[in-house]
């Protein structure tokens, strides 16, 4: 906005464009119900302030198609929050970038299937609208990512995550970490 390095974004997602059955021939079931609204802040440091490129950003999330449901405990889980920082991009030969976010993620604001951070840490795969105790969503985490160039082809990546329940009686109680270590090599 006039230079001020600060962006702002609206986004409409309707997930469910098809109007596809599921399995059971069932249309519109509860698992696709996503029209997801999406406003989102970020504010670009001056190189004057800040010799390194820098951000930060905050962002609300809310899925207007969500319904109250027996899975819930009868009330909409159907919003997000998310807000972070990030210093640095690592574009060339020794350059880097950090960034830490925070996330605050209900039942049934995104689809399971775009959960992050550890993915709610699900192995079996058991949907929230399967069983009441299961799901990706209804965490709230953080996460720290770095990467590194080694090259300008070759970039490390590393990340830590740690999230936990956001309500116990969805689902049930939660905590889990992940940490990952990789390298990206792109031509």
């Amino acid at each position: 906005i006039g230079d001020a390095g600060l962006d702002l974004k609206y986004s409409l997602i309707d997930w469910d464009t098809l109007h596809r059955a599921n399995r059971y021939g069932r249309k519109h079931p509860l698992g696709t119900r996503f029209l997801n609204s999406q406003v989102l802040a970020l504010y670009n440091f001056s190189p004057d302030l800040v010799s390194i490129k820098s951000s930060v950003y905050a962002a609300y999330l809310m899925n207007s198609a969500a319904k109250a449901t027996g899975w819930t405990h009868h009330k909409k889980g159907n919003d997000a929050y998310y807000v972070g920082g990030r210093i640095g991009e690592a574009l060339h030969k020794g350059d880097y970038s950090l960034e830490l976010f925070y996330q605050w993620v209900k039942a049934q604001a995104v689809p399971e299937k775009d959960v992050s951070l550890s993915a709610r840490d699900n192995p079996r795969g058991v949907s929230l609208y399967n069983r009441r105790n299961g799901g990706w969503g209804n965490y709230r985490g953080w996460r720290l990512e770095g990467f590194y160039a080694l090259t300008d082809n070759w970039t490390l990546n590393t990340h830590f995550d740690r999230i936990r329940e956001m309500d116990r009686h969805i689902g049930g109680s939660h905590k889990s970490w992940e940490f990952y270590f990789g390298a990206i090599f792109a031509f």
